[in-house]
């Protein structure tokens, strides 16, 4: 379970770093925002699919009843 909190935590650390820098970015716009603007939204979802897949293991590894 400790394994699996550490890489859900470092996860959903991710999650808002990648929001925020997207959310930085595009309040400046330009030629960057543009270039980064969709690659870093879809890395915002694969980090966030990691994060629910992460959540159903712990769920179903831990044996919950």
């Amino acid at each position: 379970m400790l394994l699996g909190g550490t890489v859900l935590v470092i996860l959903l650390f991710a999650v808002f770093a990648v929001l925020v820098a997207g959310v930085i970015l595009m309040g400046t716009g330009g030629a960057k925002n543009r270039k980064y603007g969709n690659k870093l939204m879809a890395a915002r979802v694969g980090f966030q699919l990691l994060v629910l897949l992460t959540i159903l293991a712990i769920y179903f590894l831990t044996g919950s009843k």
